[in-house]
C-alpha cells in the first residue's frame, strides 16, 4: 500500500484484505482440503510471550495440519531432513556422479532406477561412525558404511539434483527409511538401502504396491541462522534452527488393498509454560528457566499388531507418533538438540482406521514426584477409536483421564493449561472441520 494513500482508502483496503483472508482461511478449513497452516483469528486475542518469542514459541493460535502435501514442487529444494547435510547442493562429487549416471537417459523411471541401483551398491550395510554431528555431505559420501537412513537421504539428494522430486519417508512402524519419488505420474517408493557391490538392484515399489506403506516424513518448513536465545533462557545465539513437521503420508490406495483407510484426529497442544518449585512441589505462572515445565504428548496404537496378517511389510506394529512442529538446532557451542516447537492450538492429522488408539500428555520435568520416568512424566491419557474410514475424533481437555499413580494436582494443572487453548468447537462453530 502506498504511504501517501488517503486515510479512508487505507481503511477500506484493510477491510477488504482482512475479509479476503477470512474467506480464504475458513473456506479451506470448511472443505477440509487445505493442507497449509491456518492462523485462526475469530474470537481470539493474540498475546506476545516475553519469555518465549518466535520461533521458539508460536504465539498465535493455529491449526497444524500434519498431513504431508503431495505437491511435487515442494520436494526439489535443498532442505531434505534434519541431521542430514543441507550442503549437498554444493558438493561437486555428488552432482558429477548424477550426471555420469543419467547423462544418456531420457525417462524419469530410467533415471530413478539408475540412481537407486548405484546408491544400493555403493557401500555395505553397517552403522556408520561420524566424527562430527550432524555430518556434512562429505562425511556421508565418504563414510565406508551406512544404513537405510543414510541411503534414503543420499538417493533423495541425487534425485533432486536430477530434477526429480523426492522425499525421505519412514514406514508405519518407523523401522525402515526409504525414498518416496515422483516419477511424473505417481509417487513410487525406491529402496536403495546399502548392500554392497553384489547386492543386486534396488527395490522399486509401484504406486499401488501395498507391501510397503509409507508412514511419515519429517519435512523442514523453514530455517533460521543465528537465532537469539530468549533472555529468560540464557544468552547468545544458536547457529542454525530448522522448523520441521512430522507429517503422515496419505496413501489411501495402498491401505485400501489391505482393508484399511484413514480417519481424522484433532487434539490440542499448548505453549503455556508452568514453573515448578521443588520445595513446595507446586506450579506457578512464572519463574526462572530452571523451573520451566512444558507440556508434550505422544500417540500410540493400542493394538501393536494392528496390521498383522495384512501382508504389509514392516507394519507388524506401530511405534509412537509425535506429529507436531519441532525445532532442530545445530550449534557448535551449545550442541545440537531437538525441541518441541511449543505450538499453540490444535493439530489435525490422519491415522489408519485400525481401532483403538491412545494419546498421552506429559510434563517435561523429572522432579515432579517419585513416579516420574526419565525426562517426562505421563499425567493424562485419552483412549479413542478410529474404526471407520473418514471418522473424525476431536480430543478435548475434558476427555483426559488421570494416569494411574499420577498426582491429581499436577493432572489438574496440565488439563488447565490445555484449556487455555480456545475450544476447537467454539472456534469453528462445530466439532469437526
Amino acid at each position: 500500500m502506498h504511504r501517501r494513500a488517503k486515510k479512508g482508502e487505507k481503511q477500506v483496503k484493510k477491510r477488504v484484505v482482512f475479509a479476503l483472508m477470512l474467506v480464504l482461511m475458513f473456506s479451506g478449513l470448511v472443505n477440509g482440503s487445505e493442507l497449509k497452516q491456518h492462523i485462526i483469528r475469530r474470537h481470539i486475542s493474540i498475546a506476545e510471550r516475553a519469555d518465549c518469542p518466535y520461533p521458539w514459541c508460536d504465539n498465535g493460535i493455529r491449526v497444524y495440519t500434519a498431513i504431508a502435501p503431495d505437491d511435487p514442487s515442494l520436494y526439489l529444494g535443498s532442505s531434505i531432513s534434519y541431521e542430514r547435510p543441507s550442503d549437498w547442493k554444493n558438493f561437486a562429487p555428488l552432482s558429477q556422479k548424477v550426471q555420469e549416471l543419467i547423462g544418456n537417459l531420457t525417462s524419469n523411471r530410467d533415471k530413478i532406477v539408475a540412481l537407486a541401483n548405484w546408491v544400493r551398491a555403493s557401500k555395505p550395510y553397517a552403522y556408520p561412525t561420524f566424527v562430527s554431528w550432524p555430518p556434512t555431505i562429505e562425511d556421508l559420501w565418504n563414510a565406508p558404511t551406512g544404513v537405510c537412513e543414510e541411503a534414503a537421504f543420499l538417493l533423495t539428494a541425487m534425485l533432486r539434483e536430477a530434477g526429480i522430486p523426492a522425499m525421505v519417508v519412514s514406514t508405519l512402524n518407523r523401522e525402515h527409511a526409504v525414498s518416496r519419488v515422483w516419477d511424473g505420474e505417481h509417487w513410487i517408493i525406491a529402496d536403495a538401502t546399502f548392500s554392497g557391490a553384489d547386492s543386486g538392484p534396488a527395490i522399486i515399489y509401484e504406486w499401488d504396491d501395498y507391501s510397503l506403506v509409507a508412514g511419515f516424513q519429517e519435512r523442514p518448513i523453514q530455517v533460521w541462522d543465528n537465532v537469539p536465545i530468549p533472555p529468560a533462557w540464557g544468552s547468545g545465539a544458536i547457529e542454525s534452527v530448522t522448523q520441521t513437521q512430522v507429517e503422515v503420508i496419505n496413501e489411501p490406495q495402498k491401505l485400501a488393498r489391505i482393508g484399511l483407510g484413514y480417519a481424522n484426529l484433532i487434539f490440542p497442544i499448548t505453549n503455556k509454560f508452568l514453573y515448578y518449585d521443588s520445595v513446595t512441589k507446586t506450579l506457578a505462572e512464572s519463574g526462572n528457566s530452571s523451573q520451566r515445565v512444558s507440556i508434550t504428548y505422544r500417540i500410540d496404537a493400542e493394538d501393536n499388531l494392528f496390521l498383522n496378517n495384512r501382508q504389509s511389510w514392516y507394519s507388524d506394529y506401530l511405534g509412537f507418533i509425535f506429529v507436531n512442529p519441532m525445532l532442530r538446532t545445530i550449534d557448535s557451542k551449545h550442541g545440537s538438540g531437538i525441541f518441541q516447537n511449543w505450538g499453540n492450538g490444535y493439530v489435525k492429522t490422519i491415522l489408519p482406521n485400525c481401532g483403538i488408539w491412545k494419546i498421552s500428555y506429559y510434563f517435561s520435568n523429572l522432579d515432579l514426584n517419585a513416579n516420574s520416568s526419565g525426562d517426562f512424566q505421563k499425567l493424562a491419557t485419552a483412549t479413542f477409536s478410529l474404526s471407520n474410514i473418514g471418522d473424525t475424533v476431536v480430543i478435548t481437555p475434558d476427555m483426559l483421564q488421570m494416569e494411574p499413580g499420577a498426582d491429581q494436582y499436577y493432572f489438574q494443572e496440565l488439563v488447565g493449561a490445555l484449556k487455555s487453548v480456545p475450544d476447537y468447537a467454539k472456534q469453528f462453530g462445530k466439532a469437526t472441520p
